[in-house]
């Protein structure tokens, strides 16, 4: 049976001196890609910790049409967990945390 759904599909980029060997990973439907790197077992690191400066939640609304271009112009809501966010942008959601009351000033 021919599955109805676009499948992911997954293209492996070599070692190049400037990127590590790593995969392209195409997701159509959810309209995303991206490259992620290869690592072998023995180049994890392994646990840390974290140190939450804010839990406050900062709802979609405080961030409606802030755009990350680092990752397609979408807008920030739209991302994967980890997804980079261009520097001028991350100084932005750290503002609006501030306006919520979010870090006492810890990270600005």
């Amino acid at each position: 049976m021919v599955s109805p759904f676009p499948t992911t599909q997954v293209q492996i980029t070599e070692d190049t001196g400037k990127a590590r060997k790593g995969r392209i990973i195409f997701d159509p439907s959810r309209g995303t890609e991206f490259w992620e790197v290869i690592e072998k077992e023995s180049q994890k690191a392994g646990w840390f910790n974290i140190e939450w400066l804010s839990t406050n939640p900062l709802p979609f609304s405080m961030i409606r049409g802030i755009r990350n271009p680092w990752n397609m112009n979408r807008e920030v809501k739209i991302c994967r967990d980890g997804t980079e966010v261009e520097p001028s942008v991350g100084i932005t959601l750290l503002e609006e945390f501030e306006k919520r009351g979010g870090s006492n000033g810890m990270w600005m």
